[in-house]
């Protein structure tokens, strides 16, 4: 078997699950498709290299070739420049055979200073994190390993607070984390080379783990290989009972005894739901929650980017910015219209079209049904400062995922809260023929409509924004659906 790759990723990978990282080498076929959040990191990581490249001035890029550490790099290196941005370093192996692998690391930038190379890491977003520091130790041991020392190390990162220059990245020192982790890095490692270097999938229960700190792209895999709905697709089981459970070594919910010790009446209840695949639906309140709907009804979706370097002057580092809207209008007989707004001039606020053009449809509406009403709030806040009508918009929403959460358990939710997700799970059909997009994805797609017209990108943007508001029409049409009508 040829010698593994062990970079930060991998690296990363490992430490989230063991079975991940295995995965991610020997089957990678077996990942579910991928969802924004590539798109949209590598859309902000290419923001702040932008500001990278203005913060350091002179340098050169060099791109990460077919064997990272070559005589071009190195000559560069030796030549006397002060700067190289996007440097790779390949290391060697260690002379355990089972564990050997290739190392390999990626600095963001070097910087030639009084005391050495110095070396940078560019984090995507305003706060250091331990995967920073993890990053920066293994690369500078590749780079040890391949010839080069490397002085100090430093994270980028987008400055804090409304004072903050979102030109000019902050750079902060973390020697000291660097050095912790970098004691740490050989234990890892030679666990991780054996690990990868194996012909057997680790045997990883499914647990919070999947989803922390980033979903895996594997869950669906796992979850296939524990043959029942896992523990952690019931709601209604808290973390310690879950591991608890687990424990004892219960997997999936079908294994877990009715008579299980330690466990809540109600988590005792949502495993026998959870056992018998039943939807329990707590009709008095939901039947009072539907009552304090007051037509004619506006279902109401708003999509909203959070650029690393704002595109609009006087906005902060990731503060939101709407940039669309979809809109449908029931009227007291169950008749919706449609309508939306997308704004595509580059250069331009979006936020005082998009706030006119709401206001003017929401002026005769009732209640506004939106999706995460402390989300959705936030964003008319700030449409509010642009026309002051909307004002009072916030005080007639209607949170949909508050009334789902607390009134309905169904198995095909699977703990999990998504519009999207629920929809699916509900049959409604909302989002027939809208594939691979999501929030984040939205994102990328209106970053990339603003630089480059494209009508296809364009469409399924609107189609997706649409499916939204469409999809809250149809969720509460179904949990009306479920209410018998009461005597006259």
């Amino acid at each position: 078997m040829d010698a593994p790759i062990v970079d930060a990723e991998a690296l990363e990978a490992w430490l989230q699950c063991e079975r991940r990282a295995w995965l991610q080498r020997h089957a990678p076929d077996r990942a579910r498709p991928g969802t924004g959040l590539g798109p949209f990191l590598a859309l902000q990581r290419a923001d702040l290299g932008r500001a990278m490249q203005r913060r350091f001035g002179a340098g050169r890029v060099v791109a990460a070739p077919s064997r990272p550490v070559d005589g071009d790099l190195l000559e560069v290196l030796a030549s006397g420049r002060r700067v190289v941005l996007g440097a790779t370093f390949e290391g060697g192996t260690p002379a355990s055979e089972s564990a050997s692998y290739r190392l390999r690391g990626r600095i963001d930038a070097l910087e030639r200073r009084s005391h050495g190379w110095h070396a940078y890491a560019l984090a995507a977003g305003a706060r250091v994190r331990d995967h920073h520091l993890r990053r920066l130790a293994l690369a500078a041991l590749a780079a040890r390993q391949a010839g080069t020392e490397l002085a100090r190390s430093s994270v980028l990162h987008v400055g804090r607070g409304p004072d903050a220059d979102p030109e000019l990245l902050q750079a902060k020192d973390v020697a000291r984390g660097v050095t912790r982790e970098a004691q740490r890095l050989p234990a890892y490692l030679e666990a991780l080379g054996v690990s990868l270097r194996t012909d057997r999938e680790p045997a990883t229960s499914v647990g919070s783990h999947c989803r922390r700190p980033r979903p895996c792209p594997f869950l669906d895999h796992c979850r296939a290989r524990v043959g029942g709905r896992s523990l952690d697709q019931v709601w209604g089981l808290t973390a310690a009972s879950r591991r608890a459970l687990r424990s004892a070594g219960w997997n999936e919910a079908a294994a877990v005894p009715a008579d299980a010790p330690g466990l809540s009446q109600e988590e005792t209840r949502a495993l026998a739901d959870a056992r018998r695949g039943t939807v329990r639906v707590e009709r008095p309140a939901l039947r009072a929650a539907l009552g304090r709907l007051r037509p004619p009804v506006a279902f109401l979706d708003i999509e909203f980017a959070t650029p690393a370097v704002p595109l609009v002057d006087g906005m902060r580092p990731f503060e939101p910015l709407p940039f669309q809207f979809s809109l449908d209008l029931e009227d007291g007989h169950g008749v919706v219209r449609h309508d939306e707004e997308l704004r595509l001039d580059e250069g331009t606020d979006p936020r005082p079209a998009l706030a006119g053009r709401l206001a003017s449809l929401l002026a005769g509406a009732g209640s506004i049904v939106v999706y995460d009403a402390a989300s959705e709030g936030k964003l008319l806040d700030a449409l509010t400062a642009f026309e002051p009508a909307l004002g009072r918009a916030p005080e007639r929403l209607w949170d949909l995922q508050r009334v789902v959460r607390d009134n309905v358990r169904h198995p095909g939710f699977e703990a999990r809260w998504d519009l999207k997700h629920v929809a699916e799970a509900l049959g409604t059909g909302s989002y027939a023929g809208v594939r691979g997009m999501d929030g984040l994805t939205a994102q990328a797609s209106w970053r990339r409509l603003l630089r480059r017209p494209d009508a296809r990108t364009e469409r399924e943007l609107r189609r997706y924004c649409a499916a939204d508001s469409r999809a809250m029409v149809d969720i509460v049409r179904t949990l009306r659906r479920w209410l018998p009508s009461e005597p006259t």
